[in-house]
């Protein structure tokens, strides 16, 4: 079969049984399939039709054909469980397990059964009887075969079973204990990710070893259509990207760092969302607008959110407003829907699309963030100066010229002075934008050499990075005002007397690489805070300030300089409220914590400053009229009158959970017809209700603005 994308219809399976037959050549008797899953593994695909109610699976082979497996009519189905609504398909195992969302009025809400065998599986686990909603509660196979279910009522556990020995029967390892959440988001990796409405985060864990990862920030502009919030990861666990509806039409999109927790980037489009997901070093989203029946496909970069090149995307996938529901993306797998008919091709097959990524750019991040390009260019000079080559160049009257494409380019011209016994070695860095010339920024330092030492290089992202032995700089072009800046500046201190210039940078190479390697293990990857700002350029750098905030606090205290640490503080707080106002609580919290975490700082270096008791009148009662959550009438939440330690951990329900829960269910039945062991039970049950359930009352949910503010702390106990 060719690796170009082609439709691929259902094969016959000549060998099946004469009724499975009719199946196979008439799908669900010719139906319309409802809805489709696939197992964990992309190895097989099971389809439902509400019309017929009938149940197919199909192998899905290596040139992605679909091969008629076995199937389970309406008849079939009712004999296998009790059918007292609309059946919806939740998922499949490797192993041809299905689990199935049957609304029935007692026991169970949803249904494991096994295709092959078309027999019921059932699941015994405390507290996993009653209603599975599938907008709150989640069930998920995940690739080690392992099947989880959480739910919100009648307890917030969640389920791990497993199967041992080749056993067909689920058995439950672990039941584990959660917080009050308001949605679950099971990953066939492992990961869970819980959505919380006070704090409105998302808090992940792993539910291999049950150890807290990350917590995400959500914006505030997200809370009103929180019921439709969708996920996605990418495939090195790298990425995660939260959508959700925007208004009445249109959707919004952020991408947080799971490593680190941080907002890579956000953006709003004027499209519902139909389908996203990443696919190599991209996002797919894929939406429509019912205002004006057009349907619209991005390519966007996952860094960044900005679109891309699509006319070649489009000879592989190209759906109108008409017909895009019969689309949909798993993975890499772009599946057709024809009424009852499948067709399958897969984009890392396909030709077109690895021509597409040859020539695709990697993203290009801002220099702050740009730790390998940098990390690369301090080895290499490095790497020069231990091998013993010189890295001492010699004066020319023609200028250096580095070009970034047509946008502009870079002019290093480098000059002699001597005065007295001392050579200036001096440097001229201007740019071309077009026809203009920006403004010359002058760079010197002085020895004894008559010849000089720059290293430079024109990074992927325009700016300019240059080393000498004064230090590092950092170089960047507006091309509006058709200016350069200094966006960064790094030094271990100027050239000593005693030491020649290669000794100099040679210092400076090492002591910056030291902290960029330490760095680029840790999980926020962003440049070693500035050793020099020009206050006016860095106030108005809004990224610069939300990085290094803190720590120019602390160098503008060191000297002593009182009028720059105001700028600052009254800068911090425009930025802060101008997120609070748009909903950018992520964002407001970065930039509110850059004068928190300096308070005591500065408080030691000028009481009369009185910058606490400005921060706390600032931020004294915010609350956004974005956050409909912000008082609350039916609050469980009685932590809130307490401060303590943070604790995200989760736990194994103990014996004690089970005996109280098992209690709660059977408090009528043992109260009327065994009266004396309900008395015996009956202290230890009202003991726990006391103190360590929180109930209902009126709560007013301040904020805290500082970073770790939005986490859950331990329980405590409390009663009046």
């Amino acid at each position: 079969m060719s690796s170009r994308s082609e439709d691929l219809r259902i094969d016959m399976d000549e060998d099946a049984s004469h009724r499975e037959k009719r199946n196979f050549n008439e799908p669900h008797e010719g139906k319309k399939i409802f809805k489709y899953v696939i197992s964990p593994n992309m190895q097989y695909i099971v389809t439902l039709s509400i019309e017929d109610r009938s149940i197919v699976g199909w192998a899905i082979t290596e040139e992605l054909e679909l091969e008629f497996d076995k199937s389970i009519n309406f008849e079939e189905l009712k004999n296998i469980t009790v059918l007292e609504g609309v059946v919806d398909l939740i998922g499949v195992t490797n192993c041809k397990q299905i689990i199935l969302n049957i609304f029935k009025s007692d026991t169970y809400g949803f249904e494991i059964i096994d295709i092959t065998t078309k027999s019921r599986q059932e699941l015994n686990a405390q507290g996993l009887k009653g209603y599975f909603n599938e907008f709150n509660d989640s069930a998920t196979f995940l690739e080690n075969g392992n099947l989880i279910i959480v739910k919100r009522y009648p307890t917030f556990w969640a389920y791990i079973f497993s199967k041992f020995n080749g056993k067909p029967q689920w058995t439950c390892e672990n039941i584990i204990k959660l917080k009050d959440f308001h949605r679950s988001f099971i990953f066939k990796n492992g990961k869970l990710l819980l959505v919380f409405d006070i704090p409105f985060v998302i808090m992940q864990w792993s539910l291999k070893t049950l150890e807290f990862k990350m917590q995400y920030i959500l914006n505030w502009n997200l809370s009103e259509y929180r019921y439709s919030l969708k996920l996605e990861m990418n495939d090195n666990n790298k990425l995660l990207t939260v959508a959700s509806h925007e208004s009445d039409e249109g959707t919004l999109i952020y991408v947080y760092s799971m490593e680190s927790g941080t907002i890579v980037a956000h953006n709003s489009f004027k499209e519902n969302l139909h389908n996203f997901c990443f696919i190599g070093p991209y996002l797919f989203f894929f939406g429509s607008q019912c205002s004006t029946e057009i349907y619209n496909s991005y390519l966007l970069d996952s860094h960044t959110l900005k679109p891309q090149e699509t006319k070649d995307f489009l000879h592989i996938y190209s759906p109108k407003y008409e017909n895009y529901k019969e689309y949909k993306i798993i993975s890499d797998y772009i599946i057709k829907q024809d009424i009852n008919y499948l067709s399958i091709q897969r984009l890392s097959c396909n030709e077109y699309w690895k021509s597409y990524l040859q020539v695709q750019k990697c993203h290009v991040s801002d220099s702050f963030f740009n730790i390998k390009e940098i990390k690369q260019f301090v080895q290499d000079a490095l790497k020069k100066c231990e091998s013993g080559q010189n890295l001492i160049q010699n004066y020319s009257n023609e200028p250096k010229k580095l070009s970034y494409g047509e946008s502009y380019t870079w002019i290093i011209k480098t000059s002699l002075d001597r005065i007295g016994l001392k050579n200036y070695h001096k440097r001229i860095l201007k740019a071309t934008i077009g026809e203009e010339l920006t403004e010359k920024e002058f760079l010197e330092y002085h020895d004894k050499e008559d010849n000089y030492i720059l290293e430079n290089k024109l990074l992927e992202n325009g700016d300019i990075i240059l080393a000498d032995p004064n230090g590092i700089q950092i170089y960047t072009i507006n091309a509006e005002n058709k200016a350069l800046y200094l966006v960064y500046k790094w030094s271990d201190g100027y050239k000593k007397e005693s030491e020649t210039a290669q000794q100099s940078i040679k210092r400076n190479l090492i002591a910056f690489n030291f902290l960029i390697e330490k760095i680029d293990k840790s999980n926020f990857k962003y440049l070693p805070s500035p050793t020099y700002i020009n206050i006016d350029d860095f106030i108005n750098n809004r990224l610069a300030v939300k990085l290094y905030g803190k720590e120019q606090f602390y160098q503008l205290a060191q000297n002593e300089y009182k009028a720059g640490i105001e700028q600052l503080y009254n800068k911090c707080f425009e930025y802060s409220f101008s997120m609070f106002k748009n909903g950018a609580l992520y964002d407001f919290i970065l930039f509110t914590s850059q004068i928190a975490l300096a308070l005591i700082k500065l408080e030691e270096f000028n009481k009369n400053l009185k910058v606490t008791e400005k921060f706390l009148s600032k931020i004294n009662l915010l609350i956004s009229k974005n956050y409909y959550n912000s008082i609350n009438n039916d609050s469980t939440l009685s932590h809130l009158q307490h401060r303590g330690i943070y604790d995200n951990s989760l736990s194994i329900i103990s014996l004690f959970d089970y005996l109280t829960f098992w209690i709660s269910e059977q408090r009528s039945l043992l109260k009327n017809k065994y009266p004396k062991i309900y008395k015996v039970l009956e202290s230890p049950y009202l003991f726990y209700s006391l103190y360590f359930t929180n109930y209902s009352q009126k709560t007013v949910s301040l904020m805290i603005p500082l970073m770790n503010f939005a986490t859950y702390p331990k329980d405590y106990s409390y009663f009046e």
